[in-house]
């Protein structure tokens, strides 16, 4: 019984130490860390806030990439599934076929 208490303890302790994160201060810091107005990167930042044009190659895939990847991963794992269907029913009739052969 002390040795499954001794086990069950250092379980828990390594545990605790995989999801201990490891800079509990670090994490606070960056949340309250306050940005000044007047740094060097906002100076150098343009004024003009148009958003650059996207090309219609990639505005394309960006609306349609993921029903096309979609469609495509079905219709592949339905060729799939019917391949080997069609190789078990082909087996299957070799089968019969084999001890009809002998049978006669």
């Amino acid at each position: 019984m002390q040795r499954l208490d001794r086990i069950l303890t250092s379980t828990a302790r390594s545990w605790r130490s995989i999801h201990k994160p490891a800079y509990p201060r670090a994490q606070h810091w960056v949340s309250t860390r306050r940005y000044s107005s007047e740094s060097s990167y906002s100076q150098n930042k343009s004024t003009n806030t148009e958003p650059k044009p996207v090309s219609p190659h990639i505005a394309f895939y960006m609306s349609f990439g993921k029903p096309i990847a979609t469609v495509l991963a079905i219709t592949g794992a339905t060729y799939v599934g019917l391949y080997f269907l069609k190789q078990k029913l082909q087996n299957d009739e070799d089968k019969l076929q084999g001890s009809k052969g002998t049978n006669l």
